[in-house]
């Protein structure tokens, strides 16, 4: 059967209702585009390389945290800043803030990962 896709309206992400979930964890998580293009281009400066697993979300979850934090505070000190960078490197930190009972399909992630690198 389908799974149930819904709006996850406090982060504005994907979630999947599984009919069948993997034990624990019942909603899956799926990062924005814009997170993953993020991603694919930045996954060697980030100091991970694919395939990505669930022990790289923390490296992952650290990069766009500092990364809206230098863009935040350009902002703030009414310096040059990219103001569609700073929302979607805020965003790619909402994806992968992980509640109990979260998780991201890696395999999923992966291929949209590979996919977004080739069309670059």
């Amino acid at each position: 059967m389908e799974d149930r896709m819904v709006r996850y309206k406090a982060k504005g992400v994907v979630v999947s209702y599984p009919d069948n979930p993997i034990p624990g964890k019942d909603r899956e998580l799926i990062p924005r585009d814009a997170t993953v293009r993020i991603l694919a281009e930045k996954l060697g400066s980030i100091g991970i390389t694919l395939p990505v697993t669930e022990s790289d979300f923390e490296k992952i979850s650290e990069f766009f945290s500092s990364e809206e934090a230098t863009w935040a505070n350009a902002a703030a000190c009414g310096d040059e800043y990219d103001e569609r960078y700073l929302e979607d490197v805020s965003n790619g930190f909402d994806d992968f803030f992980l509640e109990e009972g979260d998780y991201i399909d890696t395999e999923k992630l992966n291929q949209r990962i590979k996919y977004m690198s080739k069309s670059s």
